[in-house]
């Protein structure tokens, strides 16, 4: 019996392994298929709202691809964002208007210059609210790119300096005189940055914002208009002379040189004339582009000269550069650069009106020499510069006219700090200020510009020049203005010029 029993016992177990190796084979093939599927399950359960645990999307943006981004970033071993606990909101993306101004990242201007007058030697500047207007200020120039365009970055505690006030500024090019305009040259107002969708905002980066500069203003005083028509009293001749001071040195200008009563008169062929040079040469005569008004120095030179209280004179009006003045205008109180990046270039051009103008018009009109022949002057950067020429070469200019002189520059002050350096000055100065220089609703700056002319009046009596020597007139109502300085014209020309 035992015998016969053995052969079925082991068809069983066959059998039995068969099936065990079908069932194996089985679960093999069905396992990624089951593995996918649950992996589907558990990320469609993640989308539910109920109090499971969630997991969000990953892939921002992925819309309805979203569901396979998860899947691939979990497969890849990426956790995406994080969890959401049981019970718990989802956050929601915020909504409504931002002003960028308060982002966290801060913003980015990505600016175009339609004009294509920016170049890497003059930049765009950044003047605003942030940097009081300052028109070149290096801190804000803009920085070039390879797609032609210019860059700043304005930071998150950069922008909170503003306390909660929208941003404004404007682009120059280093000066006001150069800010920009519209594509039909006219002045176009304060920008603002335009408020954004909060949901719009970026995230961990500054938001770009891309702006357009559609021209730059022109040089409105283009030195002097030489096709201009000059309506003066006497006769005015024009005379070129080349150079300037700083940026202004491959310039070329028009001085107007006005000539006496008599000049041309057969009996005064061998007569020469004493010279007074007068800065901001646009407004002496005439009003020219670019000035506002004018001195009438020809209109009140012939009247003291025809009645006798003044002795014949010429009267030689240096225009100033254009949109270069300030540069040229600045005397060397410091090596640093002040205006819109420049160096102050008044040595400079102290030195040209030295070694170009002067012998230009002493080789083309009858001019007599010395310092005691040769007078030098101005009103407000050009009084300024009328001190420091006669200042640094009285061998060379004897007489200064010094009209409402501009001695506070950039928060310098250029009276006992500056000019108290110089212990010998011209023989003869002149110089007036008004009570009204800032203008109206600005008593205390007018104040303290009137301070500053009346501190100088104290380091010239301290370096001699007292008595006879130093003419000051201070005028209570009087403003910082060619009619105020052509007002006092007459006795600044009877006090350097005397008849007798």
């Amino acid at each position: 019996m035992m015998s016969a029993a053995m052969p079925v016992q082991r068809d069983i177990v066959k059998t039995d392994n068969l099936w065990a190796k079908r069932v194996f084979l089985t679960v093999l093939l069905l396992a990624p298929f089951v593995l996918v599927a649950g992996l589907m399950y558990w990320f469609s359960a993640s989308l539910d709202t109920g109090p499971r645990m969630k997991v969000a999307p990953v892939g921002a943006g992925a819309g309805s691809t979203g569901g396979a981004n998860a899947i691939g970033e979990l497969l890849a071993g990426n956790k995406g964002n994080k969890a959401v606990e049981p019970g718990a909101a989802p956050a929601a993306a915020a909504r409504g208007p931002v002003q960028p101004e308060t982002l966290n990242d801060g913003v980015i201007l990505i600016v175009e210059d339609k004009s294509k007058k920016a170049s890497q030697s003059k930049p765009i500047y950044f003047a605003g609210n942030l940097n009081n207007w300052n028109p070149g200020d290096k801190g804000f120039r803009l920085d070039p790119q390879s797609d032609m365009r210019w860059r700043l970055q304005l930071s998150k505690a950069q922008l909170e300096k503003l306390k909660g006030a929208r941003l404004e500024f404007k682009f120059t090019l280093g000066a006001w005189e150069e800010v920009e305009q519209d594509a039909k040259g006219g002045d176009i107002g304060n920008r603002t940055l335009a408020a954004i969708d909060a949901a719009n905002a970026p995230k961990g980066e500054p938001l770009k914002i891309e702006l357009a500069i559609e021209s730059f203003k022109q040089d409105q005083a283009k030195l002097v208009d030489t096709e201009q028509a000059l309506v003066v009293t006497g006769t005015v001749k024009r005379l070129q002379v080349k150079g300037g001071g700083g940026s202004a040195s491959g310039s070329t200008r028009d001085c107007l040189v006005w000539l006496p009563p008599g000049y041309d008169a057969p009996e005064n062929a061998k007569r020469e004339y004493p010279v007074l040079y007068l800065l901001d040469g646009q407004n002496v005569f005439t009003t020219q582009a670019g000035a506002p008004a004018e001195w009438g120095a020809d209109e009140t030179a012939n009247a003291l000269i025809k009645t006798g209280k003044v002795k014949p004179v010429i009267i030689v009006g240096i225009p100033h550069a254009g949109v270069l003045r300030t540069e040229e205008y600045v005397p060397p109180v410091t090596t640093e650069p002040l205006i819109g990046g420049k160096v102050p270039a008044g040595a400079a051009t102290v030195a040209w009106i030295r070694s170009e103008v002067m012998p230009r018009v002493e080789r083309a009109f009858r001019v007599a020499r010395g310092p005691e022949n040769t007078g030098i002057g101005g009103a407000s950067l050009g009084g300024l510069m009328a001190l420091y020429a006669g200042a640094a070469h009285p061998e060379t200019f004897g007489l200064v006219l010094a009209e409402s002189p501009a001695l506070g520059w950039e928060k310098l002050d250029y009276t006992q700090s500056f000019f108290g350096q110089f212990k010998t000055w011209p023989q003869r100065v002149f110089m007036a200020v008004g009570g009204n220089e800032a203008g109206e609703g600005k008593s205390e700056q007018s104040k303290q510009y009137a301070a500053r002319v009346q501190s100088m009046k104290g380091v010239l009596e301290a370096a001699g020049v007292t008595g006879e020597r130093l003419k000051f007139v201070f005028e209570p109502q009087a403003a910082h203005s060619e009619q105020a300085w052509g007002a006092r014209l007459p006795g600044a020309l009877e006090y350097l010029f005397p008849a007798r």
